[in-house]
């Protein structure tokens, strides 16, 4: 899940405030790591309310059935592990997201809106487009649409042996914590070690399908109930995000869309920024989409595709073309 940028109130964090934030969880925890943290979940989130401690072998769920071995990824809220469902017939294996304590309630988002969508929540695995199409005729926006939030499936690991499953995605790493008096540490709500996820740069390129999934529902939100503020970060926020101060709405998915639909074909950034302030990005939106069809070659798929992205990324969110309407259009047909 992405880290929200603004405070309760929506007001943004300056970097010195945040930085000043972590100084003081880090000292109130009195954690270090052994190894570099890149990559890791917050060794500070370790406290009332924050992260659970897992460790592999521990057994999840409310009927713990969900036996740890490996760890998938961790976002702002939670982390995702890989787990042995222990209940099923055969080797099967699960992915399971682990919430921050304070984000864990009944009236989660994730769980609220994947339950409005429970019947076809197999259709988001078949491609973006359909994806979002399902989600705005279902009244959702998804709030944090970005190719961070689209992964690829990967061969069945049901029914092969756990050293199987590990010699494919790699040998998980652990990074030590101490305490900064002591070796080691007593303390409860903190872990003993944090896992590095999947490095799935290193898996082989024959583990994964060419089958697309959208995911993350953290920031999803009805048009009627807006957020204060959305998480989605720096060029796939909407121009009306920036200008208006609007809350979002169908047309900022719908501008996402755009930009992650350049960037899955190209494998380029639209704009690709220095300083990721509102300013500069303005700007970089202005000097692209003037010329926008000046800018690809002239050929036929070029033509097409630029002319879907000039519908799409649009400044007045009313005239962006709907998720169905991209279905449809000849780009998808050539």
């Amino acid at each position: 899940m992405s880290t929200p940028s603004s405070t309760a109130g929506g007001s943004p964090k300056s970097a010195s405030t945040m930085f000043a934030k972590d100084l003081r969880d880090y000292q109130s925890n009195g954690l270090r790591l052994e190894l570099a943290p890149f990559g890791l979940d917050k060794i500070y989130d370790y406290e009332a309310g924050g992260h659970y401690p897992v460790y592999f072998g521990d057994f999840l769920g409310t009927d713990y059935r969900y036996r740890v071995i490996h760890k998938l990824g961790s976002g702002g809220f939670a982390n995702v592990w890989l787990c042995c469902d222990t209940a099923a017939e055969g080797l099967k294996y699960v992915a399971v997201k682990a919430l921050m304590a304070d984000m864990s309630t009944d009236d989660c988002p994730e769980l609220r809106m994947a339950a409005k969508l429970k019947e076809n929540y197999k259709d988001l695995c078949r491609e973006v487009v359909k994806a979002v199409d399902l989600l705005h005729s279902n009244g959702i926006c998804h709030g944090d649409l970005t190719p961070n939030n689209i992964l690829q499936h990967i061969i069945s690991l049901d029914g092969r042996p756990e050293d199987e499953v590990l010699r494919i995605l790699g040998q998980p790493v652990r990074n030590p914590a101490t305490s900064n008096e002591e070796p080691g540490h007593n303390l409860h709500t903190a872990p003993q070690y944090l896992v590095y996820p999947i490095r799935w740069e290193d898996v082989s390129i024959t583990t994964v399908l060419p089958k697309p999934c959208l995911i993350d529902l953290g920031e999803s939100y009805t048009p009627t109930q807006p957020p204060s503020d959305l998480g989605i970060p720096g060029p796939y926020r909407a121009p009306e995000l920036m200008l208006d101060k609007t809350t979002g709405g169908f047309g900022a998915d719908l501008w996402a869309l755009g930009y992650t639909l350049f960037e899955m074909r190209t494998g380029e950034r639209l704009f690709n920024l220095f300083d990721d302030g509102d300013n500069e990005y303005l700007e970089a939106v202005v000097e692209m989409l003037s010329p926008l069809l000046e800018l690809w070659e002239k050929r036929k798929e070029w033509e097409v595709i630029a002319d879907l992205l000039g519908k799409l990324l649009v400044f007045d969110p009313t005239r962006r073309i709907s998720a169905r309407e991209v279905l449809e259009h000849a780009w998808f047909r050539l």
